[in-house]
């Protein structure tokens, strides 16, 4: 968190594209800590800085993209907001076609989703993209 704060407050390089790709890296590696332990009530602060580092990266970083919309989708996947969490998994699959993590990911979360349509149970929350 300090290192995401002067990256994005140091007014010497805060504006630099350099400065704005540490920082979210910064943030995406603060996803991971929060996602690690699997806990749901941690996914909303998760997702807040995934948007965060997306907004910060430049459109043809796509690597940097992709683990922002991976770790995103494991977020909205532990709140059980399976559906979201196929279009983010596909956007990041599309990012980077050849990331197994990616692709595991989302023919699990897939799965799930098609167990929860048999079952007939729906998912709750809104559905919004960032």
């Amino acid at each position: 968190q300090h290192a995401i704060v002067a990256f994005t407050t140091d007014t010497t390089n805060g504006q630099t594209p350099e400065a704005k790709r540490l920082a979210a890296q910064c943030h995406l590696n603060l996803a991971l800590c929060l996602l690690v332990p699997q806990d749901a009530s941690k996914a909303p602060e998760a997702i807040i800085c995934c948007d965060a580092a997306l907004e910060l990266l430049e459109a043809n970083d796509l690597a940097l993209r992709a683990k922002g919309l991976y770790r995103k989708g494991q977020a909205l996947e532990l709140q059980s907001k399976l559906e979201l969490a196929m279009a983010v998994l596909s956007k990041a699959q599309a990012a980077s076609p050849d990331e197994a993590n990616i692709r595991t990911a989302l023919e699990r979360v897939r799965g799930k989703h098609a167990v929860v349509m048999r079952d007939g149970a729906s998912e709750s929350g809104p559905v919004t993209l960032h």
